[in-house]
């Protein structure tokens, strides 16, 4: 396999640990040629702090599920070259090994923070691939290395996926790369979710993705160059989906030997990415359906509006009044970008 360069960015906010678990799965990749890129969005939790101090070997990144320490352990030897940049520092390049820790000014959401790393990436000449991966994960150490192979079988190709598996009950599949999106009611549902791991990982012949999963996402230079990066105005969901809906003639793809771990919402029941940025995950759940409809599919608008009045109505009848009371906001109906 020709070793072409892959940036790998990693968006935190608030969430250092699950960060230095990642971290460390990470730099066991025995992909050659990689850098890592973690965009820390203003964290409030003294997460560059912590970080740079798993860099320099004071703090041990904890592991979440001993069944998975194989993939973070035993640690890397540290200290790990760690250089701390502003966004006006952002110049690319550098040693493949090398982490770049990047300070945003603001929490701009899922689509900016990691717009900072694929900026960052795009500036190196020699970044074929950036790799958008949660922090929230930790991988094995082919993961990479299939998303790459998968890339090079089919020059079409501008998103991959990974296998993602539940972290925290990992014989069970959270998606096959991806998910099927309805434009007309703007919904969606992962491919494979909840199939036996790793049974049923490989897709079905003909199985179709309308957009890869954001958890794990490996994109090309060509796809960044030409399609652009994503909109921030979502804030926070649908940003992946809108990023393949807008791919052109790029393909969308899964690499079943690329296999990721995800703790969002297996032992929980919460997804994490709301969580991670704070209340308002309904609110964007559901108000980015409307910014979707209206950018990309306008004909299916009034079909999303009255699905959305029926969710209302039935907060009422359920006396879920804070539900209830977002969709009687302006802000709710014409508005996009950060509540």
């Amino acid at each position: 396999m020709d070793s072409e360069k892959v940036v790998i960015v990693l968006l935190n906010y608030n969430g250092w640990r699950d960060t230095l678990e990642c971290l460390e799965s990470v730099l066991k990749l025995d992909y050659p040629h990689f850098q890592v890129v973690v965009v820390d969005n203003d964290s409030s939790d003294g997460s560059v702090e912590k970080i740079k101090a798993w860099a320099a070997g004071t703090l041990a990144a904890d592991v979440q599920n001993d069944g998975l320490s194989s993939m973070s352990k035993p640690a890397q030897l540290k200290p790990v070259p760690l250089e701390v940049l502003r966004e006006a520092e952002m110049d690319g390049g550098g040693d493949a090994r090398r982490i770049v820790l990047i300070r945003s000014t603001s929490n701009g959401g899922y689509a900016a923070g990691n717009n900072h790393g694929i900026r960052f990436a795009m500036n190196d000449p020699d970044c074929r691939y950036v790799w958008l991966l949660n922090n929230d994960t930790v991988v094995r150490s082919d993961a990479l290395a299939h998303l790459v192979l998968r890339f090079q079988a089919d020059h079409a190709v501008g998103i991959c996926g990974s296998a993602l598996v539940h972290y925290h009950n990992p014989s069970t599949l959270q998606a096959r790369g991806g998910a099927r999106f309805n434009r007309w009611t703007a919904t969606s549902h992962h491919i494979g979710e909840g199939a036996a791991f790793p049974a049923q990982a490989t897709a079905a012949p003909g199985e179709a993705l309308d957009y890869v999963v954001g958890a794990s996402m490996l994109v090309s230079r060509r796809f960044v160059e030409q399609v652009g990066l994503m909109y921030e105005d979502y804030f926070l969901y649908f940003e992946e989906i809108d990023w393949a809906w807008r791919r052109g003639s790029f393909t969308v793809a899964y690499a079943p030997g690329s296999v990721v771990y995800h703790k969002e919402g297996a032992s929980t029941g919460m997804n994490r990415k709301a969580v991670q940025y704070g209340k308002g995950g309904d609110f964007y759940l559901h108000r980015n359906r409307l910014v979707f409809a209206r950018r990309n599919f306008l004909i299916g608008l009034p079909i999303v509006v009255l699905r959305l009045l029926v969710v209302a109505a039935k907060s009422v009848q359920a006396r879920r009044w804070g539900r209830a009371r977002m969709f009687l906001t302006p802000r709710f109906w014409f508005g996009s970008g950060k509540i």
